[in-house]
């Protein structure tokens, strides 16, 4: 296996590895490829592949010229013509057909295509050889997401899959709240059934959710080949008929499984020993004062880089979010730099500000010190309501995800805080931008937790001390969600 790199090369953009794919990508790559990529990203067998990104699509567009052109003939579409619609679709495709796919592009898929085997691949579904064959399907590909019949409603930015195509003696589904095993292809023998309902059993144990999922055997080896919630399911107690190894793996204490992320606050900087608890961990340096920075410089570049070093190399791949200070000393940046060098899931979290010029100079100060791939994130913290009236125009400059700190909010608005909340949350969940809601008062109050939990926020982060706690009141309120 290679290095932890969640792109296929280090100077890559345009493509994510299948198996780094993780929750907070659906504007990378969608929510079906998501679903797939936790599949992966969590170690179950997927066949190999990576995933020409979202964004992809659009610079394509943009390097030839096209894309204003593109996109008027979208929004002109007469959704009431069938006709129309055709048309409009054929010159849509003609434009995609017509236009060259970017070097820089082509180079990343061809990468791509040689770590994954240089065989049979699927490209969206279609079994294709060679890279101009799966350079020529990715375009194709494209085109295919304009066809009349996906044109008479909203359409996407298309994601390409590229996964190695496996021959499949055995196709069928798995529904994992009953571990009902479905054949539609072949026959299972009864080690292979067995081995289908134990993946089903760890499925159910990693999702919160049932899931339906879709299984496929190959050369006697079991994959699986994509996954989604079971809609109007509900978790049931596992049965007793399957392999004890699987049943000792679940039965034994675990963490309930969220749909809500639970990241730990680190204020203290020490982890806690119950880390198997945690989706991710939100670190908060309190930086020495201004007078005395150019003293602690060095002091500063080796908690980071020892400290949220060990943190992230113990918590890989969850992530972990390092709260740059108020000035952005170039001792951070410096040493968040050479941490992210031995671990990718250190990401920054800038601090608060009030301006969009503010927020661009920061963020140029960022991307010009440390890696900018596709794998490095970069969140904004918000704890003013000033913060929050201008959320709109931070999303324009392009963060991945925010952090609401409710403390200083509930300070200055009282009992404003829940409607400032609901406004947020709402507009990152418009923008598809993950929300993250911490503070002491999200340790302390379970009714702060189910409010937040029903807004839908994407995670909070707790203090170590309250996270089995809030573990267990989010999960019982989003189960009492799906009653």
């Amino acid at each position: 296996m290679g290095p932890s790199v969640r792109h296929n090369g280090p100077m890559a953009a345009h493509t994510i590895h299948i198996r780094h794919i993780d929750r907070f990508d659906e504007k990378l790559v969608g929510k079906s490829l998501v679903e797939t990529g936790e599949l992966a990203h969590t170690g179950f067998p997927v066949p190999p592949g990576f995933v020409v990104t979202k964004p992809t699509f659009n610079f394509f567009l943009r390097h030839n010229g096209i894309f204003s052109k593109f996109y008027d003939i979208l929004e002109e579409r007469d959704l009431a013509s069938g006709p129309s619609l055709l048309k409009t679709s054929q010159t849509l495709q003609a434009l995609i057909k017509g236009a060259h796919i970017p070097e820089g592009v082509a180079r990343e898929v061809r990468e791509g295509y040689s770590t994954i085997g240089q065989g049979h691949v699927l490209v969206n579904g279609v079994q294709v050889k060679g890279d101009a064959s799966v350079l020529e399907e990715v375009k194709l590909a494209w085109a295919r997401n304009f066809a009349a019949k996906n044109l008479n409603g909203l359409v996407e930015t298309p994601a390409v899959l590229v996964q190695v195509s496996l021959s499949f003696d055995t196709r069928g589904e798995i529904l994992t709240d009953e571990l009902a095993v479905n054949v539609y292809k072949g026959k299972l023998t009864r080690d292979e059934e067995r081995e289908i309902k134990d993946l089903g059993l760890a499925l159910r144990s990693h999702f919160y959710f049932p899931q339906v999922s879709e299984w496929g055997i190959s050369r006697g080896k079991p994959y699986l080949l994509s996954t989604r919630p079971a809609s109007g399911r509900h978790l049931e107690d596992a049965p007793h008929n399957v392999g004890e190894k699987v049943r000792d793996y679940v039965f034994r204490e675990q963490p309930r499984k969220t749909a809500t992320k639970i990241y730990i606050n680190l204020e203290d900087n020490e982890l806690d020993p119950a880390e198997d608890l945690m989706d991710g961990v939100l670190n908060v340096y309190r930086s020495p004062r201004q007078e005395d920075r150019v003293e602690m410089e060095d002091n500063i570049k080796y908690h980071i880089v020892e400290r949220i070093g060990a943190i992230s190399e113990l918590m890989a791949p969850r992530p972990v979010l390092f709260r740059l200070s108020q000035g952005l000393s170039d001792g951070e940046l410096e040493a968040l730099s050479l941490a992210r060098n031995k671990n990718h899931n250190v990401w920054a979290m800038l601090p608060n500000v009030v301006r969009t010029s503010e927020l661009e100079v920061a963020l140029k100060r960022v991307k010009n010190t440390l890696d900018t791939s596709n794998t490095f994130k970069i969140w904004l913290t918000l704890g003013s309501p000033s913060n929050l009236w201008e959320l709109p125009e931070f999303f324009s400059l392009g963060i991945d995800g925010v952090s609401i700190c409710v403390d200083p909010l509930s300070e200055v608005l009282g009992q404003g805080l829940d409607w400032a909340l609901q406004n947020a949350v709402v507009s990152c969940q418009y923008h598809s931008v993950p929300v993250l809601v911490y503070g002491d008062r999200v340790s302390q109050s379970d009714e702060l937790l189910e409010r937040l939990v029903l807004l839908g926020v994407t995670g909070v982060a707790v203090h170590p001390h309250a996270i089995s706690r809030v573990r267990d009141t989010v999960a019982n309120t989003e189960q009492a969600m799906i009653k």
